[in-house]
């Protein structure tokens, strides 16, 4: 039982984000999968000194033995989204309790923060690896798709939030047993 109306659409837009970039992922990047990990690890293990003979030899091995977990890249989404939305259903609910925001205002500052965490995430780790990796994103992934999917959360949460749909009627319904 969820203890909050918002916390509960902020689970379902997060499942629902999930969802759509778990088809998504498994359209545009599954079937690139194991070039996107060859290569990240290869160029990993450049970047750390080793000969380009034994980076190669790694990054085959690496990949051969992660490409049996290829089913988990269409699952991951789907995890990853409704973790990041409990954590963000909090401060949405804060948002909207604490400081009495309204419900689109709240949803609206709730995924422009998940939007500058990813960003900041992902600014961190180019730094921390180089360019390189930047050069593999935009190649297998495309910048666009991660800017899409705090976006896509927001876009779902600020509906919920804001319009009267059928969705109310499980935000505030009663329990059927006491």
């Amino acid at each position: 039982m969820v203890e909050s109306k918002t916390l509960l659409y902020s689970l379902l837009a997060g499942l629902l984000t999930g969802i759509i970039f778990s088809i998504v992922y498994t359209i545009h990047i599954n079937p690139n999968i194991d070039d996107f990990i060859y290569e990240t690890i290869y160029y990993q293990n450049k970047a750390n000194g080793l000969s380009e003979d034994k980076a190669r030899r790694l990054a085959s091995e690496t990949t051969k033995v992660l490409s049996t977990l290829n089913w988990l890249f269409i699952l991951s989404p789907i995890m990853n989204s409704l973790i990041l939305s409990i954590i963000f259903g909090l401060l949405l609910d804060l948002l909207i309790n604490k400081t009495k925001l309204k419900p689109s205002i709240a949803s609206i500052i709730t995924g422009l923060s998940l939007l500058l965490l990813q960003l900041t995430i992902l600014s961190i780790t180019i730094i921390a690896a180089g360019t390189w990796l930047l050069d593999l994103i935009n190649k297998y992934i495309g910048l666009t798709i991660i800017i899409a999917y705090p976006l896509t959360y927001t876009i779902i949460l600020f509906i919920l939030n804001t319009f009267k749909g059928p969705w109310i009627r499980w935000g505030e319904s009663k329990p059927k047993i006491y």
